[in-house]
């Protein structure tokens, strides 16, 4: 099964969409339960700086 487009976990073909999970997102470990805590923390992360982004626009009315 091929893996899928992505920057660390972050989608690059589609904003928004984000894994967890694969092999070698981040690590060796990234994969196994043990490992995928510092990949959630780093998408989480990702996911609120995106989220300011887009209420930073909307509150000053700018498009995304």
């Amino acid at each position: 099964m091929r893996e899928p487009f992505h920057d660390r976990g972050i989608g690059g073909e589609m904003p928004g969409l984000y894994f967890l999970g694969l092999k070698f997102l981040h690590s060796v470990s990234s994969e196994q339960i043990h490992g995928v805590e510092r990949d959630a923390a780093h998408i989480a992360d990702a996911i609120g700086a995106r989220r300011v982004r887009y209420c930073r626009g909307r509150r000053f009315g700018k498009p995304n």
